[in-house]
């Protein structure tokens, strides 16, 4: 509002003379005291537009938390393919209770009339020894092996204290530690960020109150399933379950699940004085093993089972279940009639079940006994083109080890678009791999727990963004080719720098990346300024931008810093530009234009990289994204009105665009006297400032209406999340352009029909509609790489893609492999099904390094 008013006043001094500015200046600041009354009205009435809740705050929040991880864990458990499948029987034992196997008196069990639906037999059981332990005291640590069912318990378990629950009850919540860095941030801030993250309607303040995520776990509505201790590095096992221990309040319901290995005795000991009963995960039974496998129904054993201590009734119920003799042979004609077909067709298992029948330990009996293994097979060879009899043959002479793999491996053969011929060497390796399994390779190479969509640009190496950041200096120089040459170059420095940030978050940076940057720039915009400029003059123009850009680039992570490492980062690009342009102008005029030309870049560089420098630090765009907010536009325009965040945003654009015109006027007034000066900055305010601050309130207006939190109980997920970011970044590429075309179309026919005269007519002459496009598009495209990551991504999985390293499509491509479950969802990301799959992704991108470095 003050750039507004100081162009205002600048315009009627230059144009009306003195004698009109004291009764312009009254109307002014009588506009200026209705504006900024306007500016705290509607920013003080914004927090008030969503409906007011009626109910306790924290009651609401819990009751649609409930709601949101109900419908989460569900879509988990029906993409892993647990709800179609009979779950593997795991065993457990309790210490220091004796207990083994899911046998819990029937009179602890909640009444079924209690439970909104029905429990299936390993959620009653699960829930059962949950419930075993008094209110207060159910805290559980889960040990197993790898693979031995941890996970899967864990999420059954949420699921059935959420069916189970009644209004009192806590809501279970389940967090993966792998998530969490002990180094940079503590237990409780993680748990608080991330519950946000998963569950954004949560931050509607209006709707529940400040802070509702910590009043939630103050006041014990929370249960915390926390998976994957063994994932923390281990030297700081120990740090994060004291950190759990003093955030969590005394008598929160906890679970935690750990490997057998990492559970050492350290954390051991700390767990026990958290009183934290212990549950320890055992092998399947070899008859659980063929029950899942041939979709037996049996119920589960309230004691320990004698076919472990009876190998003939082990065969005995093996018979009972096929209706088959000892001699029987591998035909299906040998199946008497009458006998229990499944639909799985049971009898094509018999080889396998005989080799599991087997007494003594063997490799493949080992194998099967691993609850995901064992999934794996059923998964393979249920169907009934499979034959069973093909795995026993082919990993008959196979370890434990080999088999683990085989399975896994066969499991990755899903993603690949063909079956390789023979003797072209593994699967999935080489040029016939299919892309998404090249991009998985390349994730588990990296070591992350977790992929997250909007970080994808980690991946792309430095010096590729130098490239990428030339080649935008050179578009938006074309791109503004019908402005003056100043604000030209300003925008083409400024913009971009922003831009190069937006993409890399602050990654970029360096005396490397900023000399091939430099270079970059410098032929992007020679190879365009050839087809405006003389020759000669295209040259000097293509060292001028190359060597701003170099140095910028080159000094780019200052911005993290210290506002004061900004301020001399932009004088020094500022500085060394000033050299170019001034041995241009000298050659072409003389020493004193030369002197002048130089003052004035140095102002105009410095001051469009300081500008930049310091709006990039103050919405730390330098940092790592952070997750995208799922948008959901029906039930903001349901429960908000739209014009109130339209208005704000336009008055605070205008004055910021305005504000913008300063620059013009202080590099014009320092070499052209005052009053040219000022009538420069004004015409420019004017023109561009009012354009781009139209442009910019009407997008960040139109954003953060769809922004806002709303109380509809929706879980964070990738695709969510994706779509999401995708609509806020074609929102910034849009609307800045279009309303720009229509501001400087209408500025045009205004000029050309009040017939003005001097430096405003001559700038009223040049704009147009396509010009107006420019400009928003610039605005736009800064904005949209800053503050959404879809731009980066679209880049970045481009440019992946044209080396062979991904899909194209990723997000499609990381949804099939979810759906073929080798991934699974954690969130708004993805991690891999189990560890061991991510392991041998790893050791296949090294070797296939190793071949093509």
């Amino acid at each position: 509002m003050l750039g507004c008013a100081l162009a205002v006043l600048i315009g009627t001094w230059v144009f009306a003379g003195t004698s009109k500015t004291d009764e312009v200046s009254s109307i002014v600041a009588a506009i200026v005291a209705l504006l900024s009354a306007l500016f705290w009205v509607l920013q003080n009435s914004l927090p008030g537009m969503a409906k007011a809740a009626r109910v306790d705050q924290v009651d609401l929040a819990v009751r649609e938390l409930a709601e949101a991880v109900v419908e989460q864990l569900e879509d988990e458990v029906r993409l892993q393919g647990l709800r179609d499948t009979v779950p593997a029987k795991i065993r457990w034992e309790v210490s220091g209770r004796g207990r083994r196997g899911p046998a819990v008196p029937a009179a602890r069990r909640p009444p079924d009339e209690e439970v909104a639906e029905p429990l299936s037999e390993y959620e009653r059981a699960i829930l059962d020894l949950y419930l075993s332990s008094p209110t207060g005291r159910r805290r559980f640590v889960v040990v197993g092996a790898p693979a031995s069912g941890k996970s899967v318990l864990g999420l059954f378990l949420a699921l059935a204290l959420l069916r189970a629950r009644s209004r009192s009850d806590a809501v279970p919540v389940v967090l993966r530690l792998s998530g969490w860095s002990p180094a940079s941030e503590s237990f409780g801030s993680w748990v608080v960020r991330t519950l946000g993250d998963h569950y954004t309607f949560l931050k509607n303040t209006p709707i529940y109150g400040a802070n509702v995520i910590v009043r939630l776990i103050r006041t014990k509505r929370l249960a915390f399933v926390l998976d994957g201790l063994d994932e923390v590095d281990e030297h700081d096992r120990g740090a994060v379950v004291d950190q759990i221990h003093d955030f969590l309040p005394k008598a929160t319901s906890l679970v935690l699940t750990c490997r057998t290995e990492d559970y050492a005795s350290a954390v051991k000991k700390r767990l026990r004085a958290m009183n934290v009963t212990e549950v320890v995960l055992r092998p399947l039974a070899v008859e659980d093993a063929i029950d899942f496998l041939s979709e037996a129904e049996d119920g589960y054993d309230a004691t320990p089972s004698t076919a472990e201590s009876r190998p003939e009734a082990r065969w005995a119920r093996l018979f009972r279940i096929y209706r088959v003799s000892p001699g029987a042979s591998d035909d299906a004609d040998a199946v008497e009639p009458g006998s229990r077909v499944l639909s799985t067709r049971p009898e094509k298992w018999r080889s396998l079940f005989r080799l599991l029948e087997q007494p003594g330990p063997s490799p493949v009996k080992e194998v099967m006994t691993v609850p995901l293994y064992a999934s794996l097979v059923r998964s393979k060879y249920g169907d009934d083109e499979s034959r069973p009899a093909d795995f026993v043959r082919r990993v008959d002479h196979l370890d434990e080890s080999g088999i683990k793999a085989f399975l896994i491996e066969d499991l990755l053969a899903k993603l690949d678009p063909e079956p390789a011929p023979r003797g072209s060497g593994p699967r999935g390796s080489g040029p016939r791999a299919d892309p998404t399994r090249r991009w998985l390779r390349l994730v588990a190479a990296d070591g992350r727990p977790r992929f997250e969509w909007w970080r994808v640009y980690e991946f792309v190496p430095a010096t590729w963004w130098s490239v990428v950041a030339g080649v935008l200096a050179g578009f938006v120089y074309l791109l503004t080719s019908g402005f003056p040459e100043g604000l030209k170059r300003g925008i083409t420095v400024g913009l971009v720098l922003a831009m190069t940030i937006g993409l890399t978050r602050g990654a970029l940076g360096g005396v490397r990346c900023g000399a091939l940057a430099g270079v970059t720039t410098g032929l992007s915009v020679l190879a365009g300024a050839l087809t405006l400029l003389r020759p000669l003059d295209a040259v000097f123009v293509a060292a001028e931008l190359g060597v701003a850009m170099g140095v910028a680039v080159a000094a780019a992570r200052s911005i993290e810093r210290s506002t004061a490492a900004v301020l001399k980062s932009s004088l020094v690009a500022g500085v060394i530009t000033a050299f170019v342009t001034a041995a241009h102008e000298w050659t072409v005029k003389d020493a004193h234009a030369g002197l002048v030309r130089g003052l004035t870049t140095t102002l105009g560089i410095g001051l469009s990289v300081f500008i930049a420098g310091v709006l990039l630090r103050r919405f730390e765009v330098a940092r790592p994204t952070r997750q995208p907010v799922p948008l959901d536009v029906a039930t903001a325009r349901r429960e908000r009105r739209l014009l109130p965040y339209l208005a704000l945003g336009v008055v605070s654009g205008l004055g910021i665009g305005l504000g913008g015109a300063l620059i013009g006027a202080l590099r014009y007034g320092a070499v052209g006297g005052l009053r040219s000066g000022l009538e420069y900055g004004a015409v420019v305010g004017l023109v561009y400032g009012l354009t781009a601050g139209l442009a910019v309130g009407l997008a960040g207006g139109y954003v953060r209406w769809m922004s806002e939190p709303t109380p509809k109980p929706v879980a964070s997920t990738p695709v969510s999340t994706f779509r999401s970011a995708r609509t806020v970044a074609m929102t910034y590429l849009v609307l800045p352009t279009v309303a720009s075309a229509i501001v400087m179309w209408a500025f045009h026919l205004a000029a050309a029909r009040l017939g003005v005269s001097g430096l405003l007519a001559e700038y009223a002459a040049n704009v147009s509609w396509q010009s107006g496009a420019a400009l928003g598009g610039c605005i736009g495209l800064v904005f949209a790489l800053c503050f959404s990551p879809w731009c980066s991504y679209v880049i970045a999985s481009a440019l992946l893609w044209a080396a062979r390293r991904s899909p194209l499509r990723l997000i499609a491509c990381l949804e099939r492999a979810k759906n073929l479950e080798i991934l699974r969802q954690d969130g708004a990301a993805y991690r891999f099904r189990h560890d061991e799959i991510g392991r041998l992704l790893a050791r296949e991108h090294r070797s296939e390094s190793a071949v093509n470095p």
